[in-house]
């Protein structure tokens, strides 16, 4: 059974990376557009992790695509208060399809997610066979 559980954790492992890979490149392809777009608020979340505070900031963007206004959260947030400073402006891209889809910057984190989770199971699948 050992075996067998290793040959299944590295196809989930791959599926995953490429997974990864996949949406990477998608948002890539979609987010087309670059637009100036001014940090409109800032939300603080509090979390606690094994009696420690982590307080992470998620900006939410305001800007304008073809004579309309967007507002869009972030995916992202941040451990730094004055990365995301209300009044701040940044360049994004934006999907001109779906002008609320963002991405505020390369996807390169989420490329390198992938190809180590694929390559961790591509080699537990070819371990499975030798």
């Amino acid at each position: 059974m050992g075996d067998t559980f290793y040959l299944i954790i590295g196809i989930i492992l791959s599926i995953i990376g490429v997974g990864g890979i996949g949406a990477a490149i998608s948002n890539n392809k979609s987010c087309s557009e670059y637009v100036t777009a001014t940090v409109s608020s800032v939300k603080v979340q509090r979390h606690n992790i094994k009696f420690k505070l982590l307080v992470t900031y998620i900006p939410t963007f305001t800007y304008t695509f073809g004579g309309q206004k967007y507002s869009t959260a972030s995916h992202y947030s941040s451990i730094r208060s004055k990365k995301y400073e209300k009044g701040k402006e940044y360049t994004l891209r934006i999907n001109p399809k779906n002008p609320n889809e963002i991405n505020e910057g390369s996807n390169w984190s989420l490329v390198l997610f992938g190809l180590i989770f694929a390559a961790a199971g591509i080699t537990m699948i070819v371990s499975y066979f030798l």
